[in-house]
């Protein structure tokens, strides 16, 4: 009998771990073999839920986003009366670790404030980084 396999848990686990490694050791670390590794995966089953290296970053890219909209929403939701501005800003720029480690996988992938609403609404082209967005190293 044929293994049962959640396509859409294995994608989500891929991106997880192609944000993992580029937030611990940047974009180029993020190869097919180190992402198939760190999620217990085939390498081939990298490549058939995202043919190309771009699709798996867009894809990286677009958690980001979600997930930051997400959590912006959560910590802001009390904060909805415009007289509250200075409390809603307050409330969403907390820095955690993980919020740190979001950050590089932005700065690695090129993702600046004019990128974020191509990935919310679902695009699949990734902006390419400058050379002076790495220059803070």
């Amino acid at each position: 009998m044929p293994k049962l396999i959640n396509h859409e848990a294995r994608r989500a686990d891929l991106v997880h771990a192609a944000g993992e490694l580029i937030a611990e050791r940047g974009s180029h670390a993020a190869t097919v073999r180190a992402i198939a590794n760190r999620a217990c995966a085939a390498a081939g089953s990298v490549r058939f839920i995202f043919p190309t290296q771009e699709e798996l970053l867009s894809a990286v890219a677009s958690d980001i986003v979600a997930r930051a909209e997400a959590d912006v929403d959560l910590r802001t939701r009390h904060y909805r009366k415009p007289d509250m501005a200075p409390s809603r800003l307050a409330a969403a720029l907390p820095i955690t670790g993980e919020a740190k480690a979001v950050w590089r996988v932005e700065r690695e992938l090129g993702l600046g404030a004019q990128s974020y609403h191509r990935y919310s609404r679902g695009a699949v082209r990734l902006g390419r980084p400058s050379a002076a967005s790495f220059s803070g190293r």
